[in-house]
């Protein structure tokens, strides 16, 4: 449990320790059942520590041991991490690969695979977010939309959800409701504290600062973002912060040349 504290602390290398300790005392027959949970939230520390490779090699051991074991919340999680890397990696295809195995999990009527349906319960939120930004990627705007307000409307306010919607405003050039929901999500994360969601937020706000013509508010939402990623080791938000720092700068030199030539 105080590995998760960890994990949302940005303590990544603490809560891999703690959650390897758990591992080594977890060896009896009665202590798979807890071992699947230690492996997951090891997976999810390897993730946002941006060891993406290591944290695949864990999920992918808790996944095969949560199937032996029927543990069906703890699988639920674990997918839920896989649905994540695959998302990071820009592997969609394997992510809708992913999101349809779970579907059909939560339609088994096989007797011997009821006990999964609480599996996609548990992931099915995480993973349709993130096939919501896989679409907005794909520019298939009006879907993300409408999985990103749907999530956002049934599952107490998602803040993820939050982030996707306030991303997709902003690609349809909705610059009024983008920069509502993007304010309101800076101001829920203020007070909560997750420094992953954090810095995503601030990055995101920059780019909308930038799209709507504001470049000096762009430059000071990069810095609250670049503050963040410097008091705490958040890789997995870091390089993003960093791509939209290099074309925050890029733009901002541009327009001084252009007044500079005017």
């Amino acid at each position: 449990l105080y590995a998760r504290v960890q994990i949302f602390q940005s303590s990544y290398d603490e809560a891999c320790q703690s959650a390897d300790r758990a591992l080594l005392k977890l060896t009896e027959a009665h202590a798979l059942w807890v071992r699947a949970k230690a492996l997951s939230t090891k997976a999810n520390a390897l993730l946002f520590w941006g060891r993406l490779g290591d944290a695949h090699q864990t999920v992918t051991a808790g996944i095969e041991l949560a199937n032996k074991n029927e543990n069906a919340p703890w699988l639920g999680i674990l997918l839920s991490t896989l649905a994540w890397l695959r998302w990071e990696a820009f592997d969609f295809d394997g992510l809708e690969a992913l999101a349809h195995e779970v579907e059909q999990s939560a339609q088994s009527t096989d007797s011997s695979r009821k006990w999964l349906r609480a599996t996609a319960n548990v992931a099915g939120v995480t993973i349709r977010i993130l096939q919501g930004f896989a679409d907005l990627a794909g520019k298939h705007h009006d879907r993300a939309l409408q999985r990103f307000t749907e999530i956002y409307e049934q599952q107490a306010r998602t803040k993820f959800a939050q982030l996707g919607l306030s991303e997709t405003w902003m690609a349809l050039g909705e610059w009024a409701r983008a920069t509502t929901e993007a304010d309101h999500l800076i101001a829920d994360v203020a007070a909560w504290g997750d420094v992953y969601l954090k810095a995503r937020a601030f990055e995101m706000r920059t780019r909308l600062a930038l799209a709507s013509g504001s470049p000096t508010a762009a430059q000071q939402y990069l810095q609250r973002a670049v503050d963040t990623i410097t008091a705490y080791d958040v890789p997995l938000a870091a390089w993003r912060v960093h791509a939209t720092a290099a074309d925050t700068l890029r733009q901002v030199d541009r327009a001084r040349a252009a007044m500079h030539h005017s």
